[in-house]
């Protein structure tokens, strides 16, 4: 498997992509993240677009990181833009992790680090792209980076929200990272504030600071206009500009326009923001639009009283130093509420609650390291027709999922699980809250749906996208197995039974149809399959493969050795009535409840059949009238606990299996594992499980009678077959089954087709 690490031994290393990696709010984050990380264990490289330096290149290269000079996209040069990226990633292989910050190009080089085989972030700092044709072209770039991106960051919900939609933020692969800062840094020091002011010449000034790059986006203009409405007021005001960029002869010029030349103090891009922070007395943060804004959680780190426009997400209101104010108000009600904070509120450290809020660059560093590990783990999609539904907060799976859970959560620690949804149901397993859960409506309802296919393919392109290894069940299975071979991406085929002895027999004429193609589909997936798993020997003539395969039932028991004495004893006190019992679905003829009504009017008053895992249907009712035995059945329906399984097991005199196709069905291990005789048909893998002498053909009601009446009336037999099925039953103890299907499951973990 391409991209993944099984240890975390060597150094990880995650390429950042992003414009330039000068003094902004990202570039100020990511810094902060990487003078906190160890990086012994993780180091980070960057991809910056162009030539020239950076701010931080130097401290990068000091720190043991590479920067990459990719070429500037400009929509002409699309076709090299992406070779760059394909040549780059081609060259690296060490690039484990490719970490967008870069929204524009995002849906390119993240494509490409998908193809690569890397793991990939999206992360989104900005609630805009801005205005005009530029930015129209950035939005349309960027429309389906979610699609490319293993996990999603955003600064902010605002900012999630904006580049992803609002229906992938509620998913189980996006994260909110803060805008952390190392609070430390911020903490109050009069003598910090003394000396910084003295240095800017305004020891005696009220000093109004701004933080930010000269771009539209800041909104200097109107910052500009409130400061004049203000100074006019105080003329001892002054205002601190920190930042530089392309709009600065034009701020320069607006200073001059409007006399505040000798008040205005430009100082360029400044490392030392924190002791600049510290000589000023107000912050004010009008922009346009903001992901969150990092310089206003420094701002109140330091104690600064702050007046910042309504455009700005309210997660950025850390303290109660922080005042929104609609950025439609005029300069005079901004100049109000400037000269109403400044006046009678003792300036003291904040630093304790930005850090409280989880705005400390430890505890937010220390978390993308986790998403880092947690990202190079194997990762699972586990996609079924089985059904999965929610309630109270958590999912539940049923079917044969509840076979196959324990397994894949020993192999994989990421899982993404894909299952029809369905109604709820007592006799279910809870998922586990770590792994995500895709919920999607049945494809085949009646008729095949267009629309649920869209759906259906919509949520595998996301998780078959960004999972290793693709495990598949039923027609969702069939439909994941399609895109992770277009993309590239191992197949684990589960074979439980053949779908075509499966459909043959429902009584849908459509299923019926179906059965001859759907048998060619599923050939088709385990050819292609690189890791087959069958339950039994005789499906793997059916659905050939040239991958790894593994043959083993998926039923798996715990043997209780009291359960074959229980059985002995409870034989040597017999009574003259006969109890037989049956597991399976009653809304079609697959597990052959018909068939045992029908054998049941034969064989007389004294035997009666209990049915679990159904209730009563009108078409079983009708056939149990006609042949007069309506009193003889009774319907348990589903039992809360495995525990009322068993005991209901150990109660029986005989179970019936006359299914009419199997796999190697899970209830009658069970009943085998408690020392029950088993009469069964010959379907599937009831072939090889169940004594020959004690089998019948699929639907042949009258043989199914002859075997149980030979059977129920001979005490040694029953004792002698008592104890050959629990024998039977010992090759499907858990204790032996669990480490065969571990070291495959976990040879698939790893990428070992060998």
């Amino acid at each position: 498997m391409k991209g993944v690490v099984a240890g975390m031994s060597e150094t990880l290393r995650v390429l950042h992509v992003v414009g330039r990696m000068d003094r902004g709010g990202a570039e100020t984050l990511i810094m902060n993240m990487y003078r906190h990380i160890d990086r012994n264990r993780v180091q980070f490289d960057f991809v910056v677009h162009g030539d020239g330096e950076g701010a931080f290149d130097s401290e990068i290269r000091d720190m043991g990181g590479r920067i990459f000079h990719a070429p500037r996209y400009r929509g002409i040069n699309h076709l090299s833009y992406r070779q760059w990226w394909r040549s780059l990633f081609s060259e690296h292989p060490e690039f484990s992790i490719v970490h967008g910050h870069m929204q524009s190009t995002g849906s390119i080089y993240l494509r490409e680090a998908k193809r690569a085989g890397r793991r990939t972030i999206a992360h989104s700092h900005n609630t805009s792209a801005g205005q005009g044709v530029k930015a129209l072209a950035k939005e349309y770039l960027q429309r389906n980076i979610g699609d490319y991106a293993d996990w999603r960051l955003a600064c902010s919900s605002d900012a999630g929200t904006w580049l992803f939609g609002r229906d992938a933020c509620d998913l189980d692969d996006f994260f909110i990272l803060k805008n952390a800062i190392d609070t430390k840094e911020h903490n109050l020091d009069p003598t910090t504030r003394m000396r910084t002011r003295a240095a800017l010449g305004v020891e005696d000034r009220i000093v109004i600071g701004h933080v930010g790059r000269f771009h539209p986006q800041k909104n200097h203009e109107f910052l500009l206009d409130v400061f004049a409405e203000y100074h006019r007021r105080d003329p001892r005001a002054v205002l601190l500009l920190v930042g530089d960029g392309p709009l600065r002869s034009s701020i320069e010029a607006t200073v001059g326009r409007l006399g505040l030349g000798g008040d205005v103090i430009m100082t360029g891009v400044r490392p030392d923001i924190p002791d600049l922070l510290q000589a000023m007395d107000m912050f004010l943060f009008p922009s346009l639009y903001e992901g969150l804004g990092i310089a206003l959680v420094e701002a109140q780190a330091s104690g600064l009283p702050c007046i910042a426009s309504d455009c700005i997400p309210s997660e950025a209101r850390l303290t109660d130093l922080l005042v929104f104010v609609p950025l439609q108000s005029p300069a005079s009600h901004w100049a109000d509420l400037m000269a109403e904070h400044l006046v009678g509120r003792p300036r003291v450290d904040r630093c304790a609650e930005v850090a409280a809020a989880g705005y400390d660059i430890a505890e937010q560093s220390d978390w993308l390291m986790g998403l880092y590990r947690r990202a190079m783990l194997p990762r699972l999609a586990f996609v079924t027709d089985n059904g999965i539904f929610e309630m109270d907060g958590s999912f539940w799976h049923t079917g044969a999922n509840v076979q196959h859970y324990a397994t894949v959560t020993r192999a994989f620690q990421e899982i993404d699980f894909v299952g029809n949804a369905m109604e709820s149901q007592t006799d279910a397993n809870p998922v586990d809250h770590r792994y995500s859960v895709q919920l999607v409506e049945r494809v085949v309802k009646g008729a095949p749906s267009p629309s649920r296919v869209i759906a259906l393919r919509r949520v595998l392109y996301h998780v078959v996208g960004k999972d290793d290894v693709v495990m598949c069940f039923g027609t969702n299975g069939f439909f994941a197995a399609r895109l992770a071979h277009k993309l590239g991406k191992p197949v684990l085929a589960y074979v439980g039974g053949c779908v075509y002895d499966t459909l043959i027999h429902m009584d849908s004429m459509v299923k019926r149809l179906a059965a001859p193609v759907l048998f060619l589909m599923m050939r088709q997936v385990t050819s292609h399959a690189a890791y087959v798993h069958y339950v039994d020997e005789y499906l793997t003539k059916r659905y050939p493969t040239r991958g790894r395969v593994l043959v083993c039932p998926s039923p798996r028991v715990s043997l209780d050795e009291r359960a074959l004495d229980g059985r002995i004893q409870r034989l040597s006190n017999r009574s003259d009535s006969v109890l037989l019992g049956l597991i399976g679905y009653t809304t079609n003829r697959i597990k052959g409840v018909d068939v045992a009504i029908r054998a049941l009017a034969i064989l007389g008053p004294r035997y009666r059949l209990e049915v679990v895992g159904g209730t009563a249907q009108p078409w079983l009712d009708k056939i149990a009238d006609k042949c007069g035995v309506r009193d003889q059945v009774v319907y348990k329906g589903h039992f809360s606990s495995r525990e009322d399984v068993l005991e209901w097991l150990d109660d029986l005199d005989i179970y019936l299996q006359p299914s009419l196709t199997e796999g190697l069905p899970r209830s009658t291990v069970e009943a085998m594992s408690r020392a029950c005789p088993v009469v069964s048909s010959t379907a599937g893998g009831l072939k090889t499980l169940v004594q020959s002498e004690l089998q019948t053909k699929p639907g042949d009601y009258r043989g199914l009678a002859s075997t149980i009446a030979q059977v129920a009336g001979d005490q040694d037999r029953l004792r002698s077959i008592a104890r050959t099925n629990f024998e039977r039953a010992r090759r499907f103890d858990m204790a032996v089954l669990d480490p065969i299907r571990d070291e495959f499951y976990r040879a698939v973990a790893g990428g070992d087709k060998s």
